[in-house]
């Protein structure tokens, strides 16, 4: 096997220059097109060895106190389907809007103040809902559970259904409930 060489002389300025550089320090100008390959341990001919990092289970219901398992959350797509499916129903005309949708002082008609919720005048304005549900909901239910997020979505949802009807504006959409839940996430 040769032995590297101990320099390289420069045919710009003939100065010596070491064999791992590619240009040369004195003039600039280039040496070699690429710098040799230096081996590891010591010269021997096998190829390097990459460890990889061990690969971790799936976190076991019960395995760490305080840390939920890996599982999907239902719950919150669960309530990303049910706004879907009634804005999507709602859209083909077989239910009317004033139905459903808190347009003005519920009265005796309590339960629009929940049904709003699931009620987005949008596909637009659905999907950025939606989207915030999905992601602080998902969040919430990993380390809660589900009935966490329904009981935040639903009382978040409908105590700002409320406050915007008490002012005499329609309230449409989940804004409200994707609120609580991002102020339930960050607490």
């Amino acid at each position: 096997m040769s032995e590297p060489d101990l320099f390289v002389v420069c045919k710009n300025c003939s100065s010596e220059v070491s064999p791992y550089v590619t240009e040369c320090p004195y003039c600039g100008q280039r040496v070699r097109k690429r710098a040799p390959k230096i081996e590891k341990n010591g010269g021997s001919g096998s190829s390097p060895r990459t460890e990889q990092a061990p690969a971790l289970p799936r976190l076991r219901r019960g395995e760490m106190p305080g840390i939920a398992p890996d599982t999907r959350p239902y719950a919150t797509f669960a309530l990303i389907g049910a706004a879907l499916l009634l804005t999507v129903v709602l859209s083909s005309g077989a239910i009317p809007l004033t139905d459903v949708a808190l347009l003005g002082p519920p009265g005796e008609q309590w339960w629009r103040v929940l049904t709003t919720l699931f009620v987005h005048p949008g596909l637009g304005y659905a999907f950025i809902t939606l989207v915030a549900v999905a992601i602080f909901g998902s969040h919430l239910e990993r380390r809660f559970g589900p009935v966490v997020v329904i009981g935040l979505f639903l009382v978040c949802g409908a105590a700002g259904a409320a406050a915007s009807a008490a002012i005499g504006l329609p309230a449409l959409g989940a804004n409200g409930a994707a609120l609580g839940l991002l102020c339930a996430w960050l607490m």
